[in-house]
This record gives C-alpha cells, sequence and structure tokens, in this order.
C-alpha cells in the first residue's frame, strides 16, 4: 500500500534515498510550502514568547519550535541542490511526508483556526504530498491520521475555559475543510499523476524498443565486416547479448547429423545447456521456445539457473544445399521469460544475420572458386607442380628483388622407352611419381615446377644451403630421387635425371639464367647424367666458397 513509485534504470546503490517519479517542480513547491510553514511557527512562537500559561504548552511550543527548524533545514536543503544542480532527489520521503505533516499541526496549534485560512491549508499540504508523491489510499491514511492528531492535540492542550463542544466543533470544521479540498485534488493529483506515469512507461518502452532497434543495427553493421563464415556466426552470439539475453551460442548441425559449438557469449558465468536442446527443433521462420514453466524442459532450465530459452535459424535453405549444415542461434534469460519485444528482436536479428552469413557464404565460395582458378593457372594439370609461366613469374620476382638465386634445370633419362613400351598412360604415371620425389625434396623457398614434357625446374634461394657443397649434394640429391625404382601402371621402371645448375648472376635475366642451366643439363646428359654445373656459374660458386670460408 506505501510502495514507492520508481524510476526504472536509477541507481539504487544507495539504500537510504529513494527516487520517485513525481516532477521536480512539484517537489521544489512542497519545500517551499514546508519553508512557509516553518516561518509560521519560528514567527508565532517568537511572537509570543516561550512562557505560557501551562509547562504542557511550553513543552508543546517547544517541540513544535524544533520541528519548524528541521522543516526549515530539510526545505533549505532540498532549494539549494535544486539551484546548483537543477536536479532534487527525496530522503526518505515518509520522513519528508511526517514533518510536514507535524509542521501542519504545529501551524494549526499556533494560528487562530477559527479565523486564519492558513490553519485549514496547511493541513492540506501533507496530504496533497502524499497523494503525488505516493497514491491515494495513503493520503487518506495520512488525512485521518492529521485529523486524529489535531483532535487530540487540541483537547490535550486548549485553554481551561473553552469549552469542550466548541472544541469538537471546531476540530470536525477543520476535517471536513480538509476532506472537502483536499479530497477532490489528491483525486485529480492521482489522475493526473496515473497519466504521467503512463507517458513516462510509453516513453521508456519508447526508448528501449529504440535501444534494442540501435544495438541490432551496429550489430548488423559488425557483422558485415567480419570477412569469414565463422566470425559471422561468433558475432551473432555476441550481438545477441547485446540486445538484452543472458546467454547465447551458435549451434551448427552437419550434413552428417552431428552437431557442433561455434562460439558462444554470455553476461556472467554460465553453465552451457546441452547443444541438441531446441537444436534441430529450430526452424528459419519462427522462433521456438522453451519455459521454466513447461513439464517437458522445466526441470532443465532450472538445473541450468536458467527461466527461458529460444531458438531460430540463421542461415538460409540455401547454405544447407552447398553442404554447410544448418546454423541455429539459441538465445537465454535468467531472471524471467522473454518479453514479446525481445523476441521480435530477436527475430530482426536473426533476420540480418541470415542475409550476412548468405553474403558470407557467397564470398566464401567466390574466394574458393577465384583460388582454385589461380591455382589451375599457375600450376601443371598432371602433375600439380608450377607450370612454365609461374615459374618463370616467380624467377622474375626474385632476380627483381635481387635474391641470390639458384636453380636446378632436369630432363629424365629413359622416358621415352616407358613412353615407347608401355604407353602415354604409363608415362604420366611416372611424370606424376617423379613431381612427388621432386616435392620431397622441398627446401625453404624452393619452387618445383614442369616446364613442358619431361622437363622439370627447381628454383630456389641460395641461402637455403648452410655450405656451398650442400648446394652440389642438392644437385645430386635430385637425381638419385629420381632414379630409385619405380611401379608404374603396375609394372616396374626406372628413370634417371640430367641435372644442370646456374646460379644468378647481376645482368642475367630470367630466360638466361634458364638457358645457362638448360645448357648445363645437355652437358650432364652427354656425360651420361648426374649433375654438371654451368661454366657461367663456376665463378659466382666459387665467390660463394669464398664467402663461406
Amino acid at each position: 500500500m506505501f510502495q514507492e513509485k520508481q524510476v526504472s534504470g536509477l541507481d539504487r546503490s544507495n539504500p537510504s534515498t529513494e527516487l520517485i517519479t513525481t516532477n521536480e517542480s512539484v517537489i521544489v513547491a512542497f519545500a517551499s510550502t514546508r519553508v512557509i510553514l516553518s516561518l509560521l511557527i519560528l514567527g508565532s512562537v517568537a511572537l509570543q514568547g516561550l512562557e505560557t500559561s501551562s509547562s504542557q504548552n511550553e513543552v508543546v511550543n517547544f517541540a513544535f519550535l524544533v520541528i519548524a527548524a528541521f522543516g526549515f533545514l530539510s526545505a533549505a536543503r532540498t532549494l539549494i541542490h535544486w539551484y546548483k544542480d537543477h536536479s532534487v532527489f527525496i530522503h526518505r520521503p515518509w520522513s519528508l511526508i511526517l514533518l510536514d505533516s507535524a509542521l501542519a499541526i504545529g501551524v494549526m496549534t499556533q494560528i487562530d483556526a477559527e479565523t486564519s485560512p492558513l490553519a485549514w491549508v496547511a493541513l492540506i499540504a501533507p496530504v496533497l504530498e502524499t497523494a503525488v508523491m505516493f497514491s491515494m489510499v495513503p493520503a487518506a491514511v495520512v488525512w485521518v491520521g492529521l485529523s486524529l492528531a489535531f483532535l487530540a492535540l487540541r483537547l490535550t492542550v486548549g485553554e481551561t475555559t473553552e469549552p469542550t463542544v466548541d472544541t469538537l466543533t471546531l476540530a470536525i470544521q477543520q476535517v471536513l475543510a480538509v476532506l472537502m479540498v483536499s479530497g477532490p485534488a489528491a483525486l485529480l493529483s492521482d489522475s493526473a499523476q496515473q497519466r504521467i506515469d503512463k507517458l513516462a512507461d510509453a516513453r521508456r518502452s519508447a526508448d528501449q524498443i529504440a535501444d534494442r532497434l540501435r544495438r541490432i543495427a551496429q550489430a548488423a553493421s559488425d557483422m558485415s565486416q567480419e570477412n569469414s563464415i565463422e566470425s559471422v556466426l561468433a558475432s551473432v552470439s555476441h550481438s545477441a547479448v547485446t540486445i538484452g539475453f543472458d546467454h547465447a551460442d551458435v549451434v551448427v548441425v552437419e550434413p552428417d547429423g552431428t552437431l557442433t559449438s561455434h562460439g558462444s557469449h554470455s553476461s556472467g558465468p554460465f553453465r552451457l545447456p546441452p547443444l541438441e536442446i531446441l537444436t534441430r527443433e529450430a526452424t528459419e521462420d519462427s522462433i521456438v521456445t522453451i519455459a521454466e514453466s513447461s513439464d517437458e524442459f522445466g526441470q532443465l532450465l532450472h538445473t541450468h539457473d536458467l527461466a527461458s530459452g529460444h531458438a531460430i535459424q540463421i542461415n538460409s535453405p540455401s547454405s544447407t544445399t552447398r553442404g554447410e549444415g544448418t546454423a541455429v542461434l539459441r538465445v537465454w534469460s535468467k531472471r524471467r521469460e522473454s518479453t514479446e519485444q525481445e523476441l521480435r528482436a530477436l527475430d530482426l536479428l536473426a533476420g540480418h544475420a541470415r542475409e550476412i552469413h548468405h553474403a558470407a557464404s557467397l564470398l566464401a565460395d567466390a574466394k574458393a572458386h577465384s583460388e582454385q582458378l589461380l591455382y589451375e593457372v599457375r600450376h601443371d594439370g598432371l602433375t600439380g607442380l608450377a607450370n612454365r609461366a609461374y615459374v618463370l613469374s616467380t624467377l622474375e620476382e626474385r632476380i627483381f628483388a635481387d635474391a641470390q638465386t639458384a636453380l636446378f634445370f632436369l630432363d629424365l633419362d629413359g622416358f621415352k622407352e616407358i613412353n615407347d613400351t608401355l604407353g602415354h598412360r604409363a608415362g604420366d604415371a611416372a611424370l606424376v611419381t617423379v613431381a612427388d620425389r621432386l616435392r620431397s625434396l622441398d627446401r625453404p623457398g624452393a619452387l618445383a615446377g614442369r616446364m613442358g614434357g619431361d622437363e622439370f625446374i627447381i628454383i630456389l634461394p641460395i641461402t637455403a644451403f648452410d655450405t656451398t657443397e650442400g648446394l652440389s649434394n642438392f644437385g645430386r640429391a635430385i637425381d638419385t630421387a629420381i632414379s630409385q625404382p619405380m611401379v608404374v601402371d603396375g609394372r616396374n621402371a626406372q628413370l634417371g635425371a640430367s641435372v644442370g645448375l646456374a646460379l644468378h648472376v647481376p645482368g642475367l635475366d630470367a630466360d638466361q639464367l634458364i638457358s645457362l642451366a638448360d645448357h648445363a643439363m645437355y652437358e650432364a646428359k652427354r656425360s651420361g647424367g648426374g649433375l654438371k654445373i654451368a661454366d657461367a656459374s663456376s665463378g659466382a660458386l666459387a665467390a660463394l666458397k669464398r664467402t663461406a670460408s
């Protein structure tokens, strides 16, 4: 019955301060009235003096004098705070109402109640104040209490020569006067306050909706900045927490039926419910809901300290047809079941997430297709090694960067015999085996490629070797790896290799460096295979040896 009209969202960290929805100007007006009532009592006591006809009246007057002093100080504090900061607060509203009631009774006692209108106006002030701050029912309680207190005080401390009947008549007149004036005024005040409260509630609701829409727009903007499907899914769960839910996670139903979690976010400590809860029932068109009050899931939610849970799909059916699985956003509330506004916000967020997820999927497909096309442009279709064009462009880039580069050019010995005796299918298989063996010789920064037919090339930085002997040993390792027996098309076969090595020196372009290595390779082939270093590179190799030593 006496519960204050609290303002939602205000700081109540100080339990001794109660904030209410009363307009600041009304509070200031009551503070001004409190000043007037206090001054009336102080002035009346000062004019009459503390010496009266009885010690009982002296005590009462002194008590009212103290109350007036407190009332004046309290009102001054409120008015000064309002003047400086343009805001007010009420420290224990009921204590102020009691103070104003005491001041009103003091004015009634000190001023002639039969002739002065201030006598009954003073009695109206705390009644109206209660109605404005609380409601009509507490105001009626204050009105009855004031009337009884005034009557009792009148009978107790009244002049001995004053007839009791006249005192009762005067008290009843005062009560009726207060009733006639404060009753309608309090009803009007209560009606106005109810309208103000409704408008305040509507404004708070509109502010909450606007804030959620702003957060959803910001979430959509943040999600659109993500460059992968995984980061979009993680951003969705984070955005769901920012719009008011306590916990959120994204569960993906993989094409084989398994469930995987793709990130969860929480506003506090949280124990995630099992992934299967709500996931398989979620659809793109509607939100699936479970509540603590339901028989089936009530105990589960209670175990996880949750009041409700909701789920909705956040990827389109086209994503599922591409084999991506079904992504489901699950959100959880701890304190209460979600409101209709929160569910609408969730549906709007899911709609944005669905569009952004679809765009991310298309972008991922385009990127993968682009990378595949780039791979096909750069690599040999049979062996998977770099093709001639990619080898040349890489070599030109290294020469332009003035990188110390070694180039091994090799030709297969015995490949024509495999083609002639076992067929082209076996020849292709032999080329694939050679490519695998060249890849197994990988060194940091090396690039192996097929120049065409049975000719291969390896370019790599000289810094990949600790010594110059290591460079030569690598060329011999190429011959050794290729010369190992192999099985092609179900038959045993063996190849050899003629390897030419050339080192880049200033003034050589890519074609010239390849020609040097190619010429050294033919010299090796005429010598029966193995490694041959280009004559033009001997000086560079000797210089490397001197540098190494």
